[in-house]
């Protein structure tokens, strides 16, 4: 699933979109590259801020090459977590990212400690990057 949702951001004419993804899993990488662009057609026509996050199943490098190349084309930000190696892993391929397109990111982190899923909750401090 990918849920889109927009926010009216104080003083600013933009609204900020917010895109959670858990992504089609357990199936080929066409129909992953197919599933990332729907996604890439919202968010390539909206113009103000961006949060694109979530459980991208990127379990091979063929997933991660997509999703690295969708997401240069649209000018996003990979976020870097302060503790990333504590994010869902398959072999040695995170699961779970985040990118960001005019947003400043002032702290990103993983939560190891919850057990209340395989994936470990990432939480984001954001600013507008004005």
């Amino acid at each position: 699933t990918i849920t889109f949702a927009k926010y009216p951001l104080k003083d600013m004419k933009d609204d900020l979109m917010v895109i959670s993804v858990h992504a089609i899993n357990m199936t080929t990488g066409e129909a992953f590259k197919r599933h990332m662009i729907q996604a890439y057609w919202e968010i390539s026509v909206h113009e103000g801020p961006i949060l694109f996050a979530g459980d991208f199943n990127t379990w091979t490098e063929k997933r991660f090459k997509t999703l690295k190349d969708l997401t240069l084309r649209l000018g996003l930000t990979e976020i870097i977590f302060k503790n990333g190696e504590q994010r869902m892993k398959f072999r040695s391929n995170f699961l779970d990212h985040g990118f960001v397109r005019g947003l400043k990111v002032k702290n990103a982190q993983v939560h190891p400690e919850s057990s209340g899923s395989d994936h470990k909750p990432l939480t984001l401090e954001l600013s507008t990057a004005n």
